[in-house]
């Protein structure tokens, strides 16, 4: 636990500022990355970022060669992010915790078809890489009493593609396709438990009672190919001397989802609603986004899955170090 809190400590040493880092749809995902848009004088930065809608908690460190050559740089980022894989519901109500942990990394070149200056037509290319191990706890009805419930380890892992280019200095165009192994944990019914050992002494009964929630199978993993589009409408920066430059300030991101898989086809479509504030630098940084996102839009297989019964909503922001 000391080099937990050791590492901890160095990296709120490092130097480091704000950068319009765009926010993360309700299943975590990453819709736009807008880290390019850092100052030429900013070589780093670190965020601690939170969603309700994956229940996560993450933290991404960024480096940046702009300051050696703003007209055609590069961006890493190295991400970590955890989140119990039943929910905080069964944290809280059951004691139970079985965290689920999300590693990645991103690379990002801007300009790469142009070594011009930069000027308010920039784009940029990105690759993220990532990795994902959960463990779930599962029940299984028709088994043998013994085997009913049971914990399983799911590695997954991800790659995908994205282009992107700002026009105007204020309007971003996201184009993202990719792989991803991943599972229909999330579409698993929660159940919860209930072991009862009862013992008698005499005329007394006594009951002993222990809780557990679980998923319902059945569990399957499959590789699926994923699309992204989106459309930003990104948010001013004011000079640094204005008053303008501390207020908060509304942007948004229209974006939809594909999803083909042989386990099964999907399009999500949803809007992202952003607050942002300016920094010292002249840097807006996006610090609390508000997500409404239509999940399996065109599903018409099941009669009581109406759309207004695949809304979701969440929470998102993010915290410079």
């Amino acid at each position: 636990m000391k080099k937990w809190y050791l590492l901890f400590a160095v990296f709120m040493l490092v130097k480091t500022v704000s950068a319009q880092v765009l926010l993360e749809d309700k299943d975590g995902d990453k819709i736009v990355n807008n880290n390019i848009l850092v100052n030429p004088q900013v070589s780093r930065l670190s965020l601690i970022k939170l969603n309700t809608g994956d229940q996560s908690l993450g933290f991404s460190y960024f480096t940046s060669s702009a300051l050696h050559d703003p007209a055609k740089y590069a961006v890493q980022e190295f991400g970590l992010k955890a989140s119990p894989t039943a929910g905080y519901a069964a944290v809280f109500r059951n004691g139970q915790f079985s965290p689920g942990i999300k590693a990645n990394y991103g690379f990002t070149l801007v300009n790469p078809f142009s070594r011009a200056t930069i000027s308010k037509t920039v784009d940029w290319l990105s690759v993220d890489l990532g990795y994902n191990y959960d463990k779930y706890l599962l029940y299984q009805p028709k088994a043998a009493f013994a085997d009913q419930l049971y914990s399983k380890i799911s590695q997954t892992y991800f790659a995908t593609l994205g282009y992107n280019f700002l026009l105007s200095s204020k309007y971003i165009i996201n184009l993202k396709t990719g792989y991803n192994r991943r599972n229909n944990y999330a579409d698993l019914s929660s159940v919860e438990v209930n072991d009862i050992t009862t013992t008698n002494n005499g005329n007394t009964q006594r009951q002993v009672q222990s809780s557990a929630t679980a998923s319902e199978v059945n569990y399957v993993e499959y590789n699926a190919f994923p699309q992204i589009v989106s459309f930003t409408r990104a948010t001013q920066t004011d000079d640094v001397s204005s008053e303008n430059a501390n207020k908060l300030r509304l942007g948004y991101t229209l974006f939809v989802k594909n999803q083909f898989s042989s386990y099964l086809n999907k399009t999500d479509a949803g809007v992202i609603f952003f607050l942002t504030k300016q920094d010292k630098s002249g840097i807006r940084n996006p610090v609390l986004g508000f997500i409404i996102q239509a999940v399996n839009l065109f599903d018409t297989q099941h009669l009581d899955n109406g759309l207004q019964n695949r809304i979701r909503i969440g929470f998102t922001t993010n915290f410079s170090l």
